[in-house]
């Protein structure tokens, strides 16, 4: 997962190191997780992806051994929905859920993680796809997982989800027209 090319310093790596220093995370997951976060950050935010072009494949992979490989992966998935690279962001958000479909300990540790908050924000973006890739990981971490939906609920994220429905229904509907 090392970068064929240095980071620009504006770029969110030391943004995720601070998150996670904050999060209690030693050393050793700390390294890992910045290792995965340049990855993520290089393949979302250089022209073509020239970073890692399979960072999100190679990260989902890294998750599946074991549950603190898992936890690692989470951890930085849930730092880089906080710093300020939409494609970050969005990516983040998609590989969370793609994560939180396959089991509800899985869905449990990204919402215990802080991710709830963070992906109900996301909502708010003028970016459609940034709101699209929120609103698919909100839905996976609700599914079978009453805790989750209460907490999505509180955050409220119930009047954001609703406006994003309808739009889409209205948008479809114009399109149907249209034909």
């Amino acid at each position: 997962l090392l970068l064929a090319h240095p980071l620009p310093t504006h770029v969110a790596a030391p943004q995720v190191a601070i998150q996670m220093q904050r999060n209690g995370l030693d050393p050793r997951v700390l390294a890992i997780s910045l290792k995965v976060t340049r990855s993520i950050v290089a393949a979302t935010s250089t022209p073509a992806a020239v970073g890692h072009p399979h960072a999100q494949g190679a990260l989902l992979n890294i998750s599946a051994p074991d549950e603190s490989n898992l936890y690692v992966v989470v951890k930085a998935l849930v730092a880089l929905l906080n710093v300020r690279n939409a494609g970050a962001q969005m990516k983040s958000a998609e590989s969370l859920a793609i994560l939180a479909a396959k089991s509800v300990a899985t869905r449990t540790a990204i919402a215990s993680s802080g991710a709830i908050p963070p992906l109900v924000a996301m909502l708010g973006s003028p970016n459609a796809d940034m709101q699209a890739n929120a609103a698919r990981a909100l839905a996976g971490l609700s599914t079978e997982h009453a805790d989750n939906q209460a907490a999505i609920a509180r955050t409220g994220a119930v009047a954001p989800l609703c406006a994003l429905v309808r739009e889409r229904s209205e948008e479809h509907t114009s399109e149907l027209q249209s034909r």
